[in-house]
């Protein structure tokens, strides 16, 4: 009998693995992967959507019947939001506008059924484990083949095809369909920077699933492997796509605040990590200043805007239910640029208003609740990097929106709360600031005694970035006045931060 058991357990480890892994595999290449779009293969993205369910729905009843063992049971807090989620998908439907088959069958069954494949998997990670591997696999692949058959050449192309994507289609080479060179970053009219799209039309769509995998690797993952993170920010560095910088800088940014503020005293500490986050919005400030200088920077920002401004308009026309699922020629009704929305949860929230939007605010608001409870702000800040890709990526038709909902509703913050992580740099990270915790006063007194050197040399950076700007554009303008002001702010926060290393090593000097 015990032998019996031990089998069904292999077999049903074996059934959800291999499950994990092809939802996986869907939601990756479904994430606006170029196959369905690509004039050389008769591949539909509804035979795709198609193919997701029908998988999640055969190995999630076959984890059923080979259920040998009580599933655990469900947590107060996820039954009320699995509650809300069927209240408000019922409601959507009494004013329903837009297709409902297509709402029914890859909106609500989707996520019902992911649902129940978590509900009996036993790590509810286990998919994001999936996905993380396949996107480390592909971003090994799309490196050789960018920086050797892209950059250097060396690696001949299998031939050429067109993709079909939003209001354009252009001519473009091909390596064996498991990587495109599908666009350019253009600096001028002339000058230009080839993009690695990988297996994607266009470089956001690419850098949305490496920056999720990258997002779940470091906040997930029951053991961080850094070997993995450096390479997804290494292949997301080559999309050259602004919403990486944004993005790794977030990361960074809430990856100190996690192992900051998981000390309860005051502390140099978080005092200095506040000024980091002041740091970090300048650049992120410059970023989007610097796009605007190149001309598709500045086309995209100017199409972003638009959708942002049509979505926000489109809401307000029916705030309580939307304007209706997917329904996008409402929302570019309100729009300039007709060719295709490109903005991701303001579309979500105009199209589903407060009702479908609170299947992703009220359990992102339970998180947060719990995480400043407890100290434990792993899933909470991965669920705040999702959703801030999920902001400025157009990802609302895709499946793996579909699975986050699914995924934030079933998880059970008590029951992860006991698993232990392992990540040696946040360990040593921790044990480096608990032995440096010197008081706010000290750190005081330092920029005190160094405050006319900080004046000094930040308004030298300031006048030195006018005449730069001056001599280069020949001209004056705001722009001018704005940068200089940026260079001066981030000359003295990053004073600020080198006093506080100064510190903290020559404090470390006299330790030992």
């Amino acid at each position: 009998m015990k032998y019996k058991l031990q089998i069904f357990n292999s077999l049903k480890k074996t059934i959800e693995t291999i499950g994990a892994y092809m939802i996986a595999f869907f939601l990756f290449v479904s994430t606006g992967g170029a196959w369905t779009c690509d004039v050389s293969l008769s591949l539909e993205q509804e035979q795709i959507y198609w193919w997701l369910l029908a998988i999640t729905i055969i190995v999630s009843l076959g984890l059923f019947l080979l259920n040998t063992s009580k599933v655990n049971p469900l947590s107060v807090k996820s039954k009320k939001k699995i509650v809300l989620f069927f209240i408000c998908c019922i409601t959507y439907i009494h004013q329903f506008q837009g297709n409902f088959n297509w709402y029914f069958s890859f909106f609500f069954l989707l996520i019902v059924w992911f649902i129940f494949f978590l509900y009996q998997s036993e790590n509810s990670n286990i998919v994001w484990k999936a996905f993380i591997n396949i996107a480390v696999v592909y971003a090994i692949i799309s490196l050789v083949i960018y920086l050797g058959g892209t950059c250097l050449t060396l690696i001949p192309e299998s031939g050429r095809t067109s993709l079909i994507w939003g209001s354009w289609t252009e001519d473009i080479r091909t390596f064996h369909n498991i990587y495109y060179e599908s666009q350019k970053l253009y600096l001028n009219e002339t000058l230009y920077i080839p993009r690695n799209c990988g297996i994607f039309p266009e470089g956001p769509m690419y850098n949305f699933v490496l920056c999720v995998a990258l997002a779940a690797e470091i906040f997930l993952s029951q053991k961080t492997h850094w070997w993995k993170v450096i390479l997804l920010e290494i292949t997301a560095l080559t999309t050259f796509s602004t919403t990486t910088y944004v993005f790794l800088i977030a990361v960074f940014v809430l990856y100190l605040a996690k192992i900051v503020f998981s000390q309860k005293e005051k502390s140099i500490h978080k005092a200095a990590f506040l000024l980091l986050v002041l740091l970090g919005s300048i650049l992120v400030v410059g970023i989007l200043l610097n796009k605007l200088t190149t001309p598709s920077g500045a086309g995209s920002m100017n199409v972003r805007t638009d959708h942002l401004m049509a979505c926000f308009k489109a809401w307000l026309d029916s705030p309580i239910i939307g304007v209706g699922f997917q329904n996008q020629e409402a929302v570019l009704a309100f729009a300039e640029y007709k060719q295709g929305i490109s903005m991701g949860l303001v579309y979500f929230i105009a199209c589903g208003g407060l009702l479908m939007t609170s299947l992703l605010a009220i359990p992102y608001i339970m998180s947060g609740i719990h995480a400043f409870k407890t100290r434990e702000y792993n899933e909470f800040i991965f669920e705040t990097l999702y959703l801030l890709l999920y902001f400025i990526t157009a990802v609302t038709t895709y499946p793996i929106l579909r699975f986050f909902i699914a995924y934030i509703l079933l998880y059970d913050y008590e029951k992860n709360f006991c698993i232990k992580r392992d990540d040696w740099v946040e360990k040593k990270l921790n044990i480096f600031l608990n032995s440096r915790n010197y008081s706010i006063q000290t750190y005081v007194q330092i920029i005190k005694r160094n405050k006319s050197k900080i004046w000094v040399t930040s308004t030298g950076v300031c006048i030195a970035t006018c005449i730069f700007l001056v001599r280069k554009e020949k001209a004056f303008s705001l722009m001018f006045i704005v940068y200089s002001l940026l260079g001066f702010s981030t000359s003295v926060l990053l004073i600020l931060l080198f006093l506080y290393i100064t510190l903290i090593i020559k404090k470390n000097k006299k330790m030992k």
